[in-house]
């Protein structure tokens, strides 16, 4: 796994500033499968690939790929909604989805990775009801991309969802009906824990739409005309691994203890986890039970799960569950 480093300025906290050398630009190839749920499937999952463009946002030139500077902003993403049938989502199946409306996750996956990197991860979610979307960045996505364009990358998911909303709203989209707009969420693996954190809590991109935030060996790094210092109320989980040489675990540390944060917010911090070893065995059983609990509680309003996990993870002895206001 290649990486590069560059400092990252956390909030600060009780008048005291935290400076952290992290790599939010580590590459991520996922050699095993990740951990899956044991629920019951409800759905089977379908799976359309788009090519959205915006032509109202340019995209930077990236000169070491060969990749010329363009006046638009193309985003691939793959969507994986639920579907009737026993489908599995391992090609553009293109089958009809189920009736709707369902929440709607945004996946954001790390510099150098794809979003069939996490698929095999998600999978629960859309067995259990969720629209799940994977954003394809142009830039950071793919063997030597790149971080440079990190702050485009929280208006890309924006764009994603604006988008989705459309074809929910076209009554002759194969989507119509199938997203509900007030139960929609975001989430991201490394530098797509930055996008998720900025679209939940930096001035600069905050959308409010997005009812829940999940940040996966996140942290923060500063955004052009943005700031850390605001109260939202947006829901928060972090997941973050103590071994993680990536991304340090302070970074998500500081995520947690600063005041700003302002909403309730859940911490899952696994004690040997590295930075992509929270997706398997014994620690990605636990990641995915929370990332799951706290996207039920959040957008479903269905909390049971989420009482469970502080002493689910006490008895796995893995980690430790943090929680701010507490519901």
């Amino acid at each position: 796994m290649t990486s590069s480093f560059l400092v990252l300025r956390a909030r600060p906290h009780r008048r005291r500033a935290l400076v952290l050398v992290a790599v939010l630009l580590a590459s991520l190839v996922l050699r095993e499968r990740p951990a899956e749920a044991e629920r019951p499937a409800q759905f089977g999952i379908g799976r359309r690939e788009l090519t959205l463009v915006d032509p109202t946002r340019p995209t930077m030139a990236d000169t070491a790929r060969g990749l010329t500077a363009r006046p638009d902003r193309t985003v691939r993403a793959v969507v994986l909604y639920p579907t009737n049938g026993a489908s599995g989502a391992g090609a553009d199946t293109r089958d009809a989805a189920a009736a709707g409306p369902f929440p709607l996750i945004v996946f954001s996956h790390g510099r150098g990775a794809q979003p069939d990197t996490y698929a095999g991860f998600l999978d629960a979610f859309v067995r259990d009801g969720y629209v799940v979307a994977l954003p394809e960045f142009p830039l950071s996505s793919g063997r030597g991309g790149s971080a440079a364009d990190y702050v485009n990358q929280p208006a890309d998911v924006s764009f994603v969802i604006d988008e989705l909303t459309r074809l929910s709203n076209d009554g002759d989209s194969w989507f119509a009906g199938r997203l509900d707009r007030d139960r929609i969420g975001a989430a991201g693996h490394s530098l797509g824990g930055l996008n998720t954190l900025a679209l939940a809590l930096n001035q600069c991109c905050v959308d409010s739409r997005v009812r829940a935030a999940a940040s996966l060996s996140g942290g923060e790094l500063s955004f052009p005309g943005g700031s850390w210092a605001g109260r939202f109320a947006t829901p928060l989980l972090l997941v973050h691994g103590v071994a993680d040489e990536g991304v340090p675990v302070a970074a998500s540390d500081a995520v947690f203890a600063a005041d700003a944060a302002g909403g309730r917010a859940s911490y899952l911090r696994l004690a040997e986890a590295d930075h992509t070893g929270l997706f398997f065995g014994a620690d990605g059983v636990l990641t995915l039970q929370a990332v799951k609990a706290f996207f039920d509680a959040e957008l479903r309003g269905d909390r049971d799960d989420l009482r469970r996990l502080p002493d689910l993870v006490a008895a796995s002895g893995r980690g430790e569950w943090r929680t701010r206001r507490a519901p």
